[in-house]
């Protein structure tokens, strides 16, 4: 923002040649308890290639905010934070609170927006069902029970859908879940199909009540 020139997003060719400004609003974290609205000057200039398809361009707060966003980065992260630990309509509740009023629809939205962090190799993974609508339609939850975090989820209680995560991933070891019937004929079937080491079926305690285990 403190420089003298600008790329064009089209062509690349930087331009010093000014053609305009304007005024961003983007609302950032709070101050002091307060709600604080950041006012950006943006300024827009000419591009200098006289082949280039945009005539006219605006400078880009990269640094602070993405293009065409209404809230900083730093806010975004905090939205994400907030929507990942109440969800939508609790966390749109909290963040007004907290001066950052913020609708539940872009609490969700922040949610999908956000780059996943890369699976790491699981040994131990533990397999249970939970409720996309409780008596209606159920998914599968996937957790790794060593670092004690959900990993994935799945869209439905197929055995065929989790042998297909399990291909992907070679390095799962053991496999523990509870005594539900759907999961239980899946993963007696997944013994004989999971491509990988010997496996063998185990009945063990995991967490002091029994349940059943699936390990290589």
């Amino acid at each position: 923002m403190d420089q003298e020139n600008a790329s064009c997003p089209a062509c690349g060719i930087r331009s010093a040649r000014v053609h305009s400004h304007y005024w961003r609003s983007l609302g950032d974290v709070p101050c002091l308890g307060q709600r604080l609205i950041l006012l950006v000057r943006i300024r827009r200039f000419r591009c200098v290639n006289s082949v280039c398809r945009q005539r006219t361009f605006a400078e880009r707060p990269d640094a602070i905010a993405r293009p065409r966003a209404r809230h900083t980065d730093r806010l975004r992260t905090l939205h994400h934070a907030v929507a990942l630990a109440l969800g939508g309509n609790a966390g749109a509740r909290l963040a007004g609170r907290m001066a950052v009023p913020v609708g539940a629809t872009t609490l969700l939205r922040r949610i999908r927006e956000a780059i996943p962090d890369p699976v790491p190799e699981v040994r131990v993974l533990g397999v249970d069902d939970w409720a996309w609508r409780k008596g209606q339609s159920y998914g599968t939850i996937l957790c790794d029970l060593e670092r004690d975090c959900v990993i994935d989820l799945l869209p439905d209680r197929k055995a065929a859908t989790l042998a297909v995560w399990l291909r992907r991933h070679p390095s799962i070891e053991i496999l523990v879940r509870d005594r539900a019937g759907v999961l239980l004929q899946g993963l007696q079937r997944l013994a004989d199909r999971v491509e990988g080491p010997d496996w063998r079926r185990q009945e063990h305690t995991g967490n002091g009540k029994a349940g059943t285990s699936v390990q290589g």
